[in-house]
C-alpha cells in the first residue's frame, strides 16, 4: 500500500510540476510559483522543482524568495549546473556581484 501511495505522490508532483512550467511559459509568473509550491508538498527534496521556482521568483520580482530556492536547489542538486546558474541570477538581481560571479563559475 506504501508504494502505490508513493507512487501517486510522484504521480501528482510530476503533474503539478508541469502545470508549472506551462503556466511559466504563459508568463503567469504567480501560477507557476503556487503550481511548484504544490509540486515540493509532494516532492519536498525536488531540487529540479525548486530550481523552476526560483526562476519564478526572479521573474516575479520576488528575488529574495530566488535565492532562497536558489541555495535549496544547489544544497540539494550539488553537481547541477542548472542549481549554480540560478543562484547566479539570484545574486545578480539582489546586486550581489561577486558572490554571483562566485555561482556562474562553478556552474561552468
Amino acid at each position: 500500500m506504501k508504494s502505490s501511495t508513493s507512487d501517486k505522490a510522484a504521480k501528482d508532483a510530476e503533474e503539478l510540476k508541469e502545470r508549472g512550467n506551462l503556466a511559466f511559459n504563459e508568463g503567469d509568473w504567480d501560477k507557476a510559483i503556487a503550481y511548484y509550491t504544490k509540486a515540493l508538498d509532494f516532492r519536498p527534496d525536488w531540487g529540479i522543482v525548486y530550481s523552476n521556482r526560483s526562476h519564478a521568483y526572479g521573474k516575479a520580482s520576488r528575488h529574495v524568495e530566488a535565492l532562497a530556492d536558489a541555495i535549496r536547489c544547489v544544497e540539494l542538486e550539488r553537481k547541477w549546473w542548472k542549481s549554480f546558474l540560478r543562484l547566479g541570477e539570484a545574486y545578480m538581481r539582489l546586486d550581489r556581484y561577486r558572490e554571483a560571479c562566485e555561482a556562474f563559475w562553478q556552474s561552468s
